[in-house]
């Protein structure tokens, strides 16, 4: 790929550095030790307060299994064993109940009052188990595990989806009878209708948009003549998301596709980088994983290159305007918008777009005005983040060595070609940019994502504060949050990538 994709950056504002570490630990470092030693031990008990906090709805599952094969009803009982596997793989009675259920000779069919009542002690489980995690996640709230906490509130609703206290630690509504986000309840109850690769649309309007229409300009026309008729920077397409305005000149499917995965993007953020979130918060203590920018992103689109490139000459003067017209966009955070063209790009420049976004999402919920962490750092979560594995819309993140960031930042470090970590962390953003601008984002990446699961992942939260707090003040300090600098970091970083356990 060529340099030329790398320097984006040079365009924005000149950052304020952060400040160096020296000197005895401070106060805070000492306290943050504490709190990571504290950290580690909470997180290798999880699996086993996990277990007590649903030995209530593996019982009743065990009970419910027993019952079954009384009953010699045996492809039921798989079903509940199954279930009961997935709620407690150690519970006491799981064996003996596989057992139990292999020697059924001769499975009975059941009658319709028992099938309802196998319902009905299942749905009570399924309860029992989404009360537990839900408490569970209260507690992992409690003591700071936030990732932890959010992922128990998702298993809870797996396991009942009305159940309104993850709902609600969730950020979701109910419309009267449907939970969902609190951007589609709006929608909703705005009397829209969510159709397929299209949108939101007017509820009576969807049937006939499902099969090709469009309504606009109070008159029906074939989707092709509604995409000619958007097609013009004047009249784009404006599409809502939760966390987006996109305004696109492509064809609209197009543009709801990007905007699907922008929006899967940021949710891999949001859960990836949530003690970033959650420390710019007002309601940190709470158990409240609903966290947004202030005001939606606004994302520009554009089918195709001119549209861009007209966009370009209006907004950008000189040497910003010469560089915008080889790039496929950027993210501006003075001005808080993004301008992405891939028309007659290289496919992989969508990665490009996806790195912009990531820092957007980021800028704009810390509400950047002056100040940025050192490049490595912001630069470093966009690598972690931007890699995630993508499925029709859907973003997956990685981990550990299948990460990219991982193989990356490791080919380097065998061939001795990763940079000096006590120079990549005070780059300026000037420095940062130009011809090395791609080892230093393999290398930052890599850092980042030691930061976020080396040592068990003690680091993790302490790192995305320092992010956070780094955007607030320049006089952050990296040591002071992980309670690795200098030498001792670079020892640790080198033994991750070489996949020794420190």
């Amino acid at each position: 790929m060529p340099d030329i994709r790398f320097i984006y950056c040079i365009m924005l504002l000149a950052f304020v550095p952060c400040a160096l570490h020296a000197g005895q630990p401070s106060a805070e470092s000492m306290r943050r030790a504490a709190e990571r030693q504290a950290r580690t031990s909470a997180l290798k008990s999880i699996p086993e307060t996990r277990r007590k906090a649903l030995s209530p709805a593996a019982d009743a599952l065990a009970a419910t299994a027993a019952w079954l094969i009384g009953l010699n009803a045996k492809p039921e009982t798989e079903k509940v064993i199954a279930e009961l596997a997935a709620t407690d793989e150690q519970h006491a009675k799981l064996e003996g109940l596989k057992k139990s259920t292999a020697e059924i000779a001769a499975p009975a069919a059941l009658d319709d009052a028992k099938q309802k009542e196998i319902l009905t002690k299942l749905k009570a489980a399924q309860k029992l188990r989404g009360a537990a995690l839900a408490d569970f996640a209260r507690n992992l709230n409690n003591v700071g595990l936030y990732g932890n906490a959010f992922d128990a509130l998702t298993q809870a609703l797996e396991a009942d989806p009305d159940n309104a206290a993850a709902r609600q630690a969730l950020g979701h509504m109910k419309t009267p009878t449907v939970w969902s986000d609190a951007f589609s309840a709006a929608q909703m109850q705005k009397g829209l209708t969510y159709v397929a690769e299209l949108g939101w649309v007017p509820t009576p309007a969807a049937e006939r948009t499902g099969k090709g229409e469009w309504f606009d300009n109070n008159r029906w026309m074939p989707m092709a003549d509604a995409d000619k008729l958007h097609a013009e920077n004047a009249n784009a397409w404006v599409i809502e998301t939760a966390h987006f305005t996109i305004k696109s000149t492509a064809p609209r499917k197009e543009a709801i596709q990007i905007a699907e995965q922008l929006e899967s993007l940021r949710k891999v953020c949001y859960r990836e980088f949530i003690d970033f979130f959650v420390r710019g918060s007002d309601k940190r203590g709470q158990m409240f994983f609903a966290h947004a920018a202030p005001k939606k992103m606004l994302v520009n689109y554009y089918g195709a290159r001119g549209d861009y490139e007209a966009v370009i000459r209006k907004e950008f003067k000189g040497p910003i305007q010469m560089l915008l017209m080889q790039l496929p966009g950027a993210y501006f955070p003075q001005s808080k918008t993004s301008y992405f063209s891939l028309r007659d790009q290289p496919p992989i420049y969508i990665y490009f777009m996806y790195n912009q976004v990531i820092k957007q999402v980021l800028f704009e919920y810390a509400q950047f005005t002056a100040t940025e962490p050192r490049p490595w750092a912001t630069e470093g979560l966009c690598q972690v983040a931007q890699f995630s594995k993508l499925e029709g819309n859907t973003f997956t993140p990685l981990h550990g060595k299948s990460h990219p960031c991982f193989s990356n930042a490791n080919t380097l470090a065998q061939g001795n070609g990763l940079p000096s970590l006590a120079t990549l962390l005070t780059l300026p953003r000037e420095l940062f940019e130009g011809e090395l601008r791609e080892l230093h984002a393999n290398a930052s990446g890599g850092l980042a994502l030691f930061l976020l699961e080396g040592k068990d992942r003690a680091m993790a939260k302490d790192f995305l504060e320092y992010v956070y707090d780094s955007f607030k003040q320049k006089t952050a300090v990296l040591g002071d949050y992980t309670g690795l600098e200098g030498p001792g970091l670079e020892k640790e970083f080198l033994l991750f990538l070489a996949g020794a356990k420190p």
